[in-house]
């Protein structure tokens, strides 16, 4: 498959602008820093995959930094690679404890890995997400152009998703940007009564 990756820049601060007055992540609003933070999305047509980029200045307090460099969640594939690497490694390291029951000790650990990796990416405290809490879930392109027409951002944070919102009332308003926020699991894009 071929991949070619572009990254999307807004020029106008009229048309995306992020709050930095609390966290994105877990709303604190004390000891905040903005992070650049990369947010792809990946657009396949045919045998072309374009892997786009938004970058947004979001705000973070320090305990939810970390989150800005971890990516959405696993795929169902990176847990089966899991699965199958430490399968190998445990069936030839209990060869010599367990002799024929070792199949048994690696297929129990193995799923034990899995399941404790899958169990470590929770959010901690106040945190909405162990990823970053900002997702580009659609991107609508005019066709043979870089023009962006339209983008759809997805928020763990309810409270940092409304305020979002308020800032960039006018480019809902045209349709450029749709907000939805991953708690309430509704579109905040058509609603006008954030003012």
């Amino acid at each position: 498959m071929f991949f070619l990756k572009q990254t999307i820049h807004f020029d106008s601060s009229d048309l995306l602008s992020f709050p930095q007055d609390e966290c994105c992540n877990c709303g604190a609003r004390k000891n905040l820093g903005t992070l650049s933070v990369d947010i792809p999305r990946r657009v396949s047509i045919g045998i072309i995959t374009n892997i786009y980029h938004l970058n947004c200045p979001l705000p973070f307090c320090p305990e939810c930094a970390k989150t800005a460099k971890r990516k959405w969640g696993a795929s169902f594939a990176d847990r089966i690679v899991e699965f199958v690497l430490s399968f190998i490694v445990l069936l030839f390291l209990g060869a010599s404890v367990f002799g024929n029951a070792a199949k048994y000790f690696a297929l129990i650990g193995s799923v034990s890995v899995v399941l404790i990796r899958i169990s470590l990416a929770r959010p901690k405290g106040n945190q909405t997400s162990y990823f970053v809490p900002v997702r580009l879930f659609r991107l609508r392109r005019k066709m043979l152009r870089n023009e962006i027409k339209s983008i759809g951002l997805l928020f763990t944070n309810d409270s940092y998703a409304q305020k979002f919102a308020r800032k960039n009332a006018k480019s809902i308003e045209s349709g450029f940007i749709s907000i939805k926020s991953r708690r309430q699991g509704e579109w905040l894009g058509w609603q006008r009564d954030f003012k």
